[in-house]
């Protein structure tokens, strides 16, 4: 039998503890991610489709840094899922999720993290073989909602996404369940070479041994 390609996304995220997002609007921007992420030692990173250069984006980068697992955020449709398996993306992403893009990331056989917010959404996703999905908004939800909510659903991994600061990230990863984090604070756009570089790097470094040794210990 075929592994479901979200065996494939439990692995990879569980290995980067870490994803973090974020929106290239220029080659520039482009070129200071892939160092940033190289020198942060960030193994993989989610490129949103929030602007027109986006696509232009994730080309270049995946041409710059072969051994970056990169994928693709803010899907929210089937040609999109289909263009990311087409440039060999390592995985794709939703705020949300429907049937249609659920089936169709398992027609290209590719990873795909949907989003959730309730229980009748995380029924579908379960229903469909998926064992990891993105919490999103997590700030707006917030850790009570999410400690009502996964119990029912004990074979399923999460992604908490959206509003996290470091201190609410380590709150989230007291939940078992909690596979990795993802959002954009711990790497803003930063002037390379400068003092505020030096100190972001240095706690995303240390936030992602954090993260990857609690879920060593899951």
């Amino acid at each position: 039998a075929r592994t479901h390609p979200s065996e494939l996304l439990l692995s990879l995220l569980r290995s980067v503890g870490v994803l973090p997002t974020v929106t290239i609007r220029s080659e520039t921007e482009g070129l200071s991610l892939a160092q940033l992420l190289q020198l942060a030692d960030y193994p993989a990173v989610e490129i949103l489709l929030r602007d027109p250069y986006s696509w232009t984006a994730v080309e270049r980068l995946r041409a710059e840094c072969p051994q970056l697992h990169i994928g693709v955020g803010t899907v929210k449709t089937s040609a999109e899922l289909q263009r990311a398996k087409a440039l060999g993306l390592a995985f794709a992403v939703s705020p949300g999720c429907s049937r249609q893009l659920l089936e169709a990331s398992l027609e290209y056989d590719l990873p795909y993290l949907p989003g959730f917010t309730t229980a009748s959404e995380l029924h579908l996703i379960e229903e469909l073989g998926f064992r990891v999905a993105k919490f999103f908004p997590a700030e707006a939800l917030g850790t009570k909602y999410l400690a009502q909510l996964l119990p029912a659903f004990p074979g399923l991994h999460i992604v908490p996404s959206g509003g996290l600061t470091y201190e609410f990230a380590e709150s989230l990863l007291k939940f078992p369940q909690t596979l990795a984090v993802s959002g954009s604070w711990m790497l803003p756009p930063l002037q390379l070479g400068s003092v505020q570089e030096a100190a972001v790097l240095v706690r995303a470094k240390q936030f992602r041994k954090t993260v990857c040794r609690a879920r060593e210990h899951s």
